[in-house]
């Protein structure tokens, strides 16, 4: 989630708040205005945007990798990922 707020085009809002030292970190900065309740409205904000941005995203009408991986596994296999990217499109 390094560039998730350049990706999703956060850093002007980063920006007027002072905070864009902070964009390379937005997990630990959303993390920190939802535990302090300090600025709600850019909260509010960064909510909208990221929920903008993630309703947008569709699922690709080809055959990818992932879906092969997945039609491949047996009962007792398992796929286990800490990544955060469910909606990847091969390259």
């Amino acid at each position: 989630m390094a560039s998730l707020a350049e990706t999703i085009g956060l850093l002007d809002v980063l920006e007027d708040y002072g905070l864009a030292d902070r964009a390379q970190d937005f997990e630990g900065l959303y993390s920190d205005l939802c535990s302090s309740g300090e600025s709600p409205e850019l909260k509010e904000i960064l909510e909208a945007r990221v929920r903008r941005y993630f309703s947008a995203l569709e699922v690709p009408d080809e055959v990818t990798i992932y879906d092969r991986l997945v039609l491949s596994l047996r009962q007792k296999d398992v796929i286990a990922t800490f990544n955060w990217d469910p909606l990847l499109r091969s390259c």
